[in-house]
C-alpha cells in the first residue's frame, strides 16, 4: 500500500511539474490551479507541491505570521477555487499597457484599511480549510493582537464557503476573533452549492449505489 501511494505521488508530481514548466513566470498562479484540481490528493500524499494555508500582506505580498505586523482596520481577502493571494490584482504594467487595479491598495488609500490576503489549498474539502482558517485567524487576530480594531472580509466564490465554515468552527470552539468581525462581502458565493458540484455529487452517489466494481471505481 505504501508503494502504491508512493507511485501515485510520483505520478501526480510529475504531471504537476510538467504544467508548472509551461508557466515559468506564473508559478504561484499555476500551482494554485493544480491544487484546485488535485490538491486534496497532493496533501493526502504529503507532496511538497500541496499548497499550505498562509497569510500575506503589503504591496509585495510578504508572509504574515505575527499579529504585531497588523494594526487598525484589517480587511481579509479570500480567493476562490484555483485562486491565490494574487487573485485581487488585475492588469499589467508591462509593455504598452500600464492599467493595473489592486483592490488591497485601493482599500488602504481610500479607507485607511490594512489588507490581509489568504492563500489556501482550494482542492481540499471546505470543512478542512474552514477548521484550519478558524485556528489561523485566532493566532493572527486573537487576544495578542490588541492593535487590530476590526476585521472585514471580502470572499470570492468558494472563499465565502470557507469563511462560513471557519465561523462555524470558531463559534463552536469559543474563539475570540469573530468578535472583531464587522462586515462580510461574499462575491459569487454558491450558498446552495454550485450546479456543477450538485451534478457531480448526484452522479457519485448514483454510481456508488450500483453494485458493480467498475461503476464504484468511476464514482471514486
Amino acid at each position: 500500500m505504501a508503494m502504491a501511494k508512493g507511485e501515485e505521488r510520483q505520478t501526480l508530481e510529475a504531471r504537476a511539474r510538467e504544467l508548472l514548466a509551461r508557466a515559468p513566470g506564473a508559478r504561484v498562479e499555476a500551482l494554485a490551479c493544480i491544487n484546485g484540481a488535485i490538491g486534496d490528493r497532493l496533501a493526502a500524499l504529503g507532496s511538497s507541491l500541496a499548497v499550505e494555508m498562509a497569510f500575506f500582506a503589503g504591496d509585495d505580498l510578504q508572509p504574515v505570521a505575527a499579529p504585531a505586523k497588523l494594526s487598525g482596520r484589517v480587511c481579509l481577502m479570500i480567493h476562490g477555487l484555483m485562486g491565490s493571494e494574487r487573485a485581487w490584482r488585475y492588469g499589467t504594467d508591462q509593455g504598452r499597457s500600464t492599467l493595473r487595479l489592486e483592490f488591497g491598495r485601493a482599500l488602504s488609500h481610500e479607507l485607511g484599511m490594512r489588507s490581509l490576503y489568504l492563500r489556501y489549498n482550494s482542492g481540499r474539502a471546505i470543512g478542512q480549510n474552514g477548521r484550519e482558517l478558524a485556528g489561523a485567524l485566532e493566532r493572527v487576530l486573537g487576544p495578542g493582537s490588541a492593535a487590530i480594531r476590526s476585521l472585514d472580509v471580502v470572499a470570492h466564490s468558494m472563499g465565502g464557503l470557507v469563511l462560513r465554515s471557519a465561523l462555524h468552527y470558531a463559534l463552536e470552539a469559543g474563539l475570540s476573533w469573530p468578535q472583531r468581525l464587522e462586515r462580510v462581502f461574499l462575491l459569487g458565493t454558491p450558498q446552495a452549492g454550485a450546479p456543477l458540484e450538485q451534478i457531480a455529487h448526484l452522479s457519485r452517489v448514483t454510481l456508488d449505489a450500483i453494485w458493480n466494481p467498475w461503476t464504484k471505481l468511476i464514482a471514486r
